[in-house]
């Protein structure tokens, strides 16, 4: 311990290896030794004569004491504790950085042991809260949070303590002038060098600003949701009332080729129509269901063009996809246009029929709506020549608002099939 051999140690060379400041005060301790206090014990710094190295040494004896109150001998242990004294010094210096660069932090810093309790706060959380560290300490920290927010930060921190987890939460904190801000809080397990838990470290950043602009745009966005809902449903009254409008002319109409006319144009106010009061179920206000809003289109229109009374069969193949309003809109004046004109010429002189219509999501993340029928097949010059109907017409403006490829087959009836 001391670099000497035993025959060597004397006490006047030991005395040699203490260093001068704590030799005074070792020599101040003896004198001090009674028989009411024979304990001597502290700790003093020596120099190894063999390596020159300095060591720090605690010791613990006991004096005993003659009839005269003499020091007649003193037993006691030495024991070198340098390593233990430079990891000490090695700790708290790395305490004293840590708070240093904690305390000079603008975020908010906690620090939890392993029963969950806190025991460390920065200043910029104290001068945050205005609150004493005494008073933050514990679980008094919790006082400082919301109470629409304190037990599921409280239920939430315990979560993730347990499972020793980092976290990560948004809560209000109150501030020392009254006023909650929004925070989000950051955890994460603390360990020693040898994967000992010793708690939790955190930190606490201000969101309040980010938190409350979040809030107001979801505010006006339910309120936007609300004016579009609101206007969707007046669209949908005023074409139900142009309907009916039409609907009473058409009882007053003498003309075959107007009433049928008007009759086609209805269906088609219709199919609109339907749209809106089909988006006013949904949440979504920019996107439309097409197997739900597909099957209640070709059922009214299957009622309002008799195919139960003409014996037509209808065949649905209906993928759940999700097209835009605008697409939704077109799909349905495409389907009420090709029902029409499947109805005027191809079932002319038959008494039964059937159509299909078919639509899903392709590998390319394009749409297919095919539509086909065992009828005649349409002639050439109603699709595309000098004799092109109105609703051909009206055709050729929904595939170009679609930017649709389209496919026509009049081999074995019609086939439409029209990939957007």
């Amino acid at each position: 311990m001391v670099g000497l051999a035993v025959s060597e140690i004397t006490i006047s060379e030991f005395r040699q290896l203490i260093h001068p400041d704590d030799a005074r005060q070792l020599r101040n301790r003896f004198r001090n030794l009674s028989p009411e206090s024979p304990i001597w014990e502290g700790s003093f710094r020596m120099i190894r004569p063999d390596d020159k190295k300095l060591r720090i040494i605690s010791f613990y004896s006991i004096a005993e004491f003659d009839q005269h109150h003499k020091i007649s001998f003193i037993t006691g242990v030495n024991r070198d504790i340098t390593e233990q004294e430079s990891t000490i010094t090695a700790l708290q210096e790395s305490e004293k950085r840590f708070r240093a660069l904690a305390d000079s932090s603008s975020v908010l810093i906690w620090m939890s042991d392993v029963e969950k309790h806190m025991i460390y706060f920065n200043k910029r959380w104290l001068s945050f809260t205005g609150r004493l560290f005494e008073e933050e300490i514990g679980e008094g920290w919790l006082t400082a949070i919301h109470p629409e927010d304190r037990e599921d930060y409280r239920h939430a921190y315990a979560d993730h303590f347990n499972e020793r987890i980092e976290f990560l939460m948004e809560f209000r904190l109150r501030r020392k002038d009254g006023q909650y801000r929004w925070m989000l809080g950051h955890g994460v397990p603390r360990y020693l060098e040898d994967n000992l838990f010793v708690g939790f470290i955190g930190s606490c950043f201000d969101i309040h600003d980010r938190k409350e602009a979040e809030l107001k745009l979801v505010e006006r966005n339910k309120e936007k949701d609300v004016l579009i809902k609101e206007i969707h449903h007046r669209v949908k009254n005023n074409l139900q009332l142009i309907s009916s409008i039409i609907f009473i002319r058409l009882n007053k109409m003498a003309h075959n080729e107007v009433r049928s006319f008007l009759e086609e144009t209805r269906n088609k106010i219709h199919s609109i129509a339907l749209l809106h009061e089909h988006l006013l179920q949904m949440e979504g206000i920019n996107s439309i269901q097409m197997h739900e809003y597909m099957n209640r289109l070709l059922k009214n229109l299957a009622v309002v063009n008799g195919f139960r009374e003409r014996n037509i069969e209808l065949i649905t193949s209906i993928d759940a996809v999700t097209l835009d309003i605008d697409v939704a809109i077109h799909c349905g004046l495409i389907l009420n246009e090709l029902i029409s004109n499947s109805l005027k010429h191809a079932f002319r002189d038959r008494s039964n029929g059937q159509i299909s219509i078919m639509l899903n999501r392709q590998s390319d993340n394009s749409t297919l709506l095919v539509f086909s029928d065992n009828g005649v097949g349409l002639p050439e010059k109603i699709i595309s020549g000098a004799e092109q109907a109105f609703g051909m017409q009206l055709l050729e403006v929904s595939f170009k608002q679609l930017k649709a490829d389209v496919k026509i087959d009049r081999i074995s009836g019609t086939r439409y099939s029209i990939k957007f």
